[in-house]
């Protein structure tokens, strides 16, 4: 007995340690959650324009296009209850901070979770869901990620073409060729598959109207908290939906895009802000990586009109 179990440690070893390894590794990699988080902490007190958001914000604003000091905290699927808890967590080192972009889309006051990034974000920022992570994932990034991503993250790894943009998360549509600067990564060119009338009608929501969420009270009182935080700070919050193309917005339930704009008028009106709505703004085919992604050359072409209407609103002061 004492020999079977001497041959069982000796099997069992490796294997052990190769998975402590392999923990201890993703615990090390560079995301765009860590990389932003590095970013936003190298200069907090230069910063003077936030952005916040989910996929949208995160590629199609490029805070070099800013002449004030912005930094992109926006990332991918992240909804309204991450923003508000991800600023926050950096709010009092940001002392020089003077406008938050809170970006929002038709979807943004039905949802507040992301599924699978939560995981994602906590490893990167330490924000969890009202504290209902699972103990495994939470504490076991090779549980959190799951063993697939895990391998996969570990093949971008070993590919070599992360040296400079460093972030392994990302895939081969974005530009690995350009480092993370100010919080923002893009995508390159226009992809052929997500310009389709099938991937448009799916994006869309199939044209179905999603209704009224029964969170839609709740996140709607959240952000209006973030809102007033902000505004007793003496930092402008503006509201701001982005441009997609054209066939995605026609695409989309009419009752839905009139329903989600009013909602962020009324809300503009109750506390005093503007609210900024690019949706139908005129871009080419070329400026999308799909029909809602701008690429790096929307983004640069869109920051740019921003940073023009935020020197208006800077200069009058």
């Amino acid at each position: 007995m004492k020999k079977f179990i001497k041959y069982l440690l000796y099997f069992a070893l490796p294997i052990v340690l190769v998975i402590v390894a392999f923990e201890i590794y993703l615990r090390q990699i560079d995301t765009t959650y860590t990389e932003k988080e590095k970013g936003i902490l190298q200069n907090p007190k230069k910063i003077e324009v936030l952005i916040l958001g989910n996929s949208r914000a995160t590629l199609g604003i490029d805070p070099n296009q800013f002449e004030t000091y912005a930094y992109n905290l926006a990332n991918v699927a992240q909804p309204l209850y991450y923003d508000k808890r991800i600023a926050l967590k950096y709010l009092d080192q940001l002392s020089n901070l003077k406008y938050v972009f809170i970006t929002v889309d038709c979807g943004s006051l039905n949802y507040s979770r992301m599924d699978s990034r939560e995981i994602w974000s906590y490893y990167g920022n330490g924000i969890e869901y009202k504290n209902e992570m699972a103990f495994f994932p939470k504490y076991s990034h090779l549980n959190g990620y799951s063993t697939s991503i895990a391998l996969k993250l570990l093949k971008n790894d070993l590919s070599g073409k992360y040296k400079v943009i460093k972030a392994i998360d990302l895939g081969n549509d974005h530009d690995l060729n350009k480092p993370i600067k100010k919080g923002y990564f893009g995508y390159i060119g226009t992809r052929a598959e997500g310009m389709t009338p099938a991937h448009i009608f799916n994006r869309a929501g199939k044209g179905l109207d999603e209704g009224i969420s029964p969170e839609k009270k709740e996140i709607t009182n959240d952000l209006e908290d973030f809102i007033s935080i902000l505004k007793a700070k003496n930092i402008t919050p503006i509201l701001l939906t982005m441009p997609c193309h054209k066939d995605y917005v026609n695409a989309l339930h009419k009752n839905m895009v009139k329903r989600a704009e009013s909602d962020y008028q009324k809300l503009a009106q109750k506390h005093q802000l503007e609210y900024w709505n690019y949706l139908n703004f005129p871009m080419e085919r070329t400026d999308f990586h799909d029909c809602d992604h701008l690429n790096v050359k929307g983004a640069e072409k869109f920051s740019k009109v921003l940073n023009e209407r935020l020197m208006v609103k800077v200069n009058k002061k």
